[in-house]
Order: C-alpha cells, then structure tokens, then sequence
C-alpha cells in the first residue's frame, strides 16, 4: 500500500509519500483552500508527484474546517491522482494524531497564524476561535512581527535592538517597510517572516520581551479558555515553537504549564507512526 500524507500550511506543506512502507519527504507551498491559486498549485504538485502513486491519501491543512473547504482540496487531489480514498482534516488535528494518539490534550499550532483545540480519542470537541491575524492569530509569526514593528516605529526600542534588527532585516525605513506590508497579496506572511528572522540570531532583552508578550496572549486566549488546561497535555507545533522554543518553555512554566511537549516536525511523526502500522 502507498500512502501519500500532507500537514498543509499557510506557508508551506510538508509530504511524506510511504511506498513499501518507508517514506520519502517533499514540499511544496501551503494549500489553505482560501488562497489557492488552482492552475499554479496543479503545475506545481504535478511535478512534484510525477513518479508517485499512491492508493490513499491522508492531507492535514490550514484551512480544512468546513465541507466546503475541504471539497477545494478534494478536488486538486482527485484531478492529480483520481478518486483514490482521500480522508481530510484540518492543521489541528495533525498535531492531535501526531502527538496525542488517542489521549486527552490540548493542541496547538503558533506558525504564520496560531489556533488550539481540545481533543479527546483523536476528535477534537473544543476550538478557540483563531480570528486571523487582523483580530487575533496570537503568538503567531505574523502576531510577533506586528509587534516588533509597533515596536519600531513607535520608537520604542535602544539603539542596540535596533541595530540589532538593521542586521536582520536591513533597512528600517518607515515607507518602504509601509510599503511592503500594505502592498503585500498576503500581509500575515510578511509580517510572519519579519518574526522568523528576527529569531535567527542573538535578539536582545528588548525583543524577548516582545516576544514573550505574543505567547502570553496566546496562553491567555487559548489555552487558558480550556477548563483546568493546566492540569491537561498541551502540544505544540509550529515555527515560532521551533524558532523561539526556550522562551517560549518559560512562558509555558511560568503561568504554571509543566506537561508539555514542543513538538517537532508533524509530518515525520505522523509518517513514522504509520509506516509502522504499515510494516505491521
């Protein structure tokens, strides 16, 4: 059996393909089903998948919480590989399988934008309403990118931090950052970007304390809105986990989180776990 699976971004998608039940890793853009650009994404995966078959396929993707959105993903699968059995759940629920099997937990994603969910048996039965990054998406890259640049030129920063942010991202220039926020199809990757640069290198105390301040707003109106959420597994995923990942452990502890787990790249877990099966 070959079994193509997806953990679909804002961003980027992550492909682990199981063929004799060893799988090989692809990626390709994200696929959020609001912002697809059907002939480019089709031109893409068809090169991507030129010498790939699978009998089943398993997509994971930003996006994916409706009937609705999960046919725009449907249907770009069924064009590339015919109507195989394609089961489609949304980034969330990647995170649950992947790390909480069938366990009690919270699950939680902090990338370009952020969301949560409770799950119990590998069905999640509470989310906290994401917002996007216009209302909400707190401690997500593009959260953490509006406040650095707040930040910036609200001059609010030492003269290290922004000599600091100069090395990162070169010019601070009011209009041309203005520029290319505002004259962006897609602002939350603009801003989400500026966040994983930033994180790249030595930041001060200035941006651990901005940065300090977006996950707390995520604990605040995430995980906090799930009854005794303290005394629950919580797993997260993401790349503001993976870039800011000791910060982001003392936040967790200090408003009292112990049982955690910042978690890795969800698609080789989710790639290991079922080849396994498949290997029997």
């Amino acid at each position: 059996m070959n079994l193509l699976i997806a953990d679909s971004g804002a961003t980027k998608t992550d492909w682990a393909y199981i063929q004799n039940g060893k799988p090989v890793y692809m990626r390709s853009s994200g696929l959020h089903p609001a912002y697809l650009n059907r002939n480019k994404v089709l031109a893409e995966l068809r090169k991507l998948f030129h010498s790939t078959s699978p009998d089943s396929i398993l997509f994971y993707g930003a996006g994916c919480y409706s009937k609705d959105s999960c046919m725009v993903i449907k249907k770009i699968l069924i064009e590339l590989f015919g109507n195989k059995p394609i089961d489609i759940f949304d980034d969330l629920t990647s995170v649950a399988h992947a790390y909480l099997g069938n366990k009690d937990g919270i699950a939680g994603i902090l990338g370009t934008g952020s969301a949560s969910g409770f799950f119990t048996g590998g069905y999640k039965i509470k989310q906290v309403s994401s917002l996007g990054y216009i209302l909400g998406d707190e401690g997500s890259g593009a959260d953490i990118g509006k406040r650095i640049l707040k930040s910036i030129f609200r001059s609010e920063l030492s003269g290290e931090t922004v000599t600091y942010l100069e090395s990162k991202l070169g010019s601070l220039e009011y209009s041309e950052m203005m520029q290319q926020l505002y004259g962006s199809d897609r602002p939350s990757y603009y801003l989400s970007s500026l966040a994983g640069i930033v994180a790249s290198g030595d930041y001060t105390d200035e941006i651990r304390k901005i940065v300090e301040s977006g996950f707390q707003a995520y604990i605040d109106h995430h995980l906090q809105s799930y009854e005794e959420s303290r005394n629950k597994t919580v797993t997260l995923a993401g790349g503001m986990v993976k870039g800011y990942s000791e910060l982001l452990s003392d936040v967790l502890v200090n408003n009292g989180y112990t049982d955690y787990k910042l978690a890795g790249s969800v698609i080789t877990a989710l790639a290991e776990q079922k080849s396994t099966k498949i290997n029997g």
